[in-house]
């Protein structure tokens, strides 16, 4: 019933356990060099986005801001701070109440919006913002269920 079991001799040993920390190490540094190339990518998407004239914020499928830049919260002059990654677009809308750059009926502009993205239609239109602004919004549903909204000042 019990098998007679091998023990490694003191020079296999110690060959197991510098090949364990070998692979160890190997396996580190790989990860340590992915995670550089994704820091570096981010850095680079983020250069992009915030260079961009127009603002831009991405939504998941589950109407949660997925990224946003710093056009975006120049336009609709809010605080750095004022929107993160993973809140709503109720809570976005919320917030640019407060800034005095809301766009009237935010449960009616949620609901037309909604529905567009379901079915796949870019919406664009312009809103006129209480401080006489013209804000010229796009919509473009993206694969997943999410969309992509460019805002761009377009007043002039």
């Amino acid at each position: 019933m019990f098998q007679a079991v091998d023990y490694l001799s003191g020079q296999e040993w110690r060959v197991a356990i510098v090949t364990a920390l070998v692979c160890l190490f190997v396996g580190l540094a790989v990860v340590s060099v992915l995670q550089l190339r994704m820091r570096r990518q981010t850095q680079v998407l983020n250069a992009a986005l915030n260079n961009m004239a127009q603002g831009l914020v991405m939504f998941d499928a589950g109407q949660r801001v997925v990224t946003f830049n710093q056009r975006y919260l120049e336009i609709y002059r809010l605080s750095p701070d004022a929107i993160k990654v993973g809140c709503t677009v109720r809570d976005l809308l919320r917030v640019r109440a407060d800034a005095g750059t809301a766009i009237g009926d935010a449960q009616q502009y949620i609901d037309n919006l909604i529905k567009s993205v379901a079915a796949g239609k870019i919406v664009s239109r312009t809103v006129e913002l209480s401080d006489g602004r013209s804000i010229l919004v796009v919509n473009s549903p993206l694969p997943d269920g999410g969309w992509v909204a460019t805002h761009e000042d377009v007043t002039e």
